[in-house]
């Protein structure tokens, strides 16, 4: 219950979140070439995200483990994975770290946040469009195609 001022008074009022969403609604965008073994994961992130952030902190850690999984990066353990990717791949390297931290401190019961969570996800987020989004590159195809024509580019 939340003490709420007014104008002439004080009121009390019932707040509510909730818990437990499933399926969950996505709590970040995720690019339609993602591989899926990768999406199921951050779908079981999504879920727990509603409370039990220790949990989605985890799930968000394998869902790295899975994309490295997908990018045929093989080694001993999650932190010697990262370090070893390749140069094709080394741009979300030290992003891939950051949500490996986060999911460790996750397994080691060091109590992620809310924020932790929403952090690893928004992290997540832009090494997934690093990595498959094509957004970029419909535009710009877009706006050659407008500008070679001068004008619309569709008939």
């Amino acid at each position: 219950m939340d003490e709420v001022y007014t104008e002439h008074d004080r009121e009390y009022v019932d707040r509510f979140s909730p818990q437990y969403i499933s399926p969950s609604p996505p709590l970040i965008r995720i690019p339609h070439r993602c591989p899926e073994d990768v999406v199921q994961r951050l779908a079981e992130a999504f879920v727990a995200s509603w409370g039990d952030y220790d949990a989605a902190g985890n799930r968000i850690r394998c869902a790295v483990e899975a994309l490295l999984d997908t990018l045929g990066v093989k080694e001993a353990n999650l932190h010697q994975r990262i370090v070893s990717m390749t140069e094709k791949h080394v741009s979300v390297q030290k992003e891939l770290l950051a949500i490996k931290w986060l999911g460790n401190a996750a397994s080691h019961g060091n109590s992620l946040t809310r924020d932790d969570v929403f952090d690893a996800l928004d992290i997540f987020e832009h090494v997934l469009d690093a990595l498959y989004d094509d957004r970029k590159e419909i535009l710009q195809r877009l706006v050659e195609g407008i500008n070679y024509n001068k004008g619309p580019s569709r008939p």
